[in-house]
């Protein structure tokens, strides 16, 4: 097996991961459903609540699982790179592996012991710090989540749902022209929604198409993403920039070798 390949297997092991939490996270958030409506005569409101339990802690596992393996392609693809520059790459602590910048360094970002031009002057494009938002970036998540997950478990928060809702006497069925209302509830605290008064019901249930996610509850508590986005976006991400790397590891390693090759023959 050479190289890219290891490097394909180990993503691949990773989306292996992620198929396997988004089926754990589907089936949590199918009990999004049961939500419990108190009417407020008085208000006008209802106060929506939900009893889904937290999120079982697999889905932490299972998605830790998913981010080792995208962190390792990289630096998988750090060894490659420098192999490709015709050097060797060092091992242990300090040594190779796929340097991720959300603050601009001093000098460009490079690969222990040093890659060929060209890959150094990519490496150091794609780094977060060039973005607008570098907190946000795919690969500072990446970064951050998974050497939070190489010391323990990542904490979920609760699920963040939403929906378009219309509320209806227990039974009935809520018709085309039927007002809807937006809905924002998390597990952990309920909502209260104001409704017309020919809405109001003393015994109702809602009639609405529900989305939701499970947030992270890590660190400074900004995680207003669901883990399922924050994953998505990180293996598009990787989707797009270890082709390229691969693509234009190639290119060099034969430039180098071209450039050996020349040399022997003129000595």
């Amino acid at each position: 097996m050479n190289q890219e390949h290891g490097i394909l297997a180990k993503f691949e092991r990773g989306i292996h991961h992620f198929q396997e939490f988004e089926k754990l996270n589907y089936n949590y958030l199918t009990g999004i459903s049961k939500v419990t409506l108190e009417a407020d005569i008085q208000a006008s409101a209802y106060r929506v609540s939900t009893a889904l339990p937290a999120p079982p802690l697999e889905i932490a596992t299972v998605f830790g699982d998913c981010l080792h393996n995208f962190r390792s392609s990289l630096d998988y693809l750090a060894q490659l790179l420098v192999f490709a520059g015709g050097r060797i790459p060092k091992d242990g602590g300090g040594g190779t592996s796929f340097p991720i910048r959300d603050v601009e360094p001093a000098k460009p970002v490079d690969v222990n012991p040093g890659l060929h031009p060209t890959l150094r002057a990519h490496l150091d494009a794609l780094q977060p710090f060039h973005a607008k938002d570098p907190s946000r970036h795919p690969l500072t998540l990446l970064n951050r989540l998974d050497n939070i997950d190489k010391h323990r478990v990542l904490v979920l928060g609760a699920a963040s749902l939403s929906a378009e809702v219309a509320f209806v006497r227990i039974g009935e069925t809520a018709g085309p022209d039927a007002r809807r209302y937006p809905l924002r509830l998390r597990t952990d605290r309920p909502d209260v929604v104001v409704v017309d008064r020919q809405d109001l019901h003393e015994q109702a249930e809602s009639s609405g198409m529900w989305s939701g996610g499970i947030v992270l509850a890590e660190g400074d508590g900004a995680w207003s993403d669901s883990i399922w986005l924050i994953g998505n976006q990180i293996a598009q991400h990787l989707s797009v920039i270890i082709p390229e790397f691969l693509h234009l590891a190639r290119q060099v390693a034969h430039e180098v070798n071209d450039t050996r090759s020349a040399a022997k023959g003129s000595a």
